[in-house]
């Protein structure tokens, strides 16, 4: 494991969080990064109805070759 040293111009506040975006480290606080939460949380309910749909299909494709 490697280990980075960041040298900081200011210290970090309650609800601050260093993130590293675009090959530069930024300090943001929280509630900034909500809209992008809630954008991921509806990408992944998208992904989790997905595979809803593709177990369902297995399920299917499974009972169609047990009846042949």
């Amino acid at each position: 494991m490697r280990e980075v040293v960041l040298p900081l111009d200011k210290s970090l506040r309650d609800g601050e969080l260093l993130i590293y975006k675009n090959g530069k480290v930024y300090s943001v606080e929280i509630h900034e990064l909500l809209p992008e939460f809630k954008r991921l949380d509806k990408r992944l309910d998208e992904i989790d109805e997905r595979i809803k749909k593709n177990d369902n299909s297995i399920v299917e494709l499974a009972q169609i070759i047990k009846e042949k």
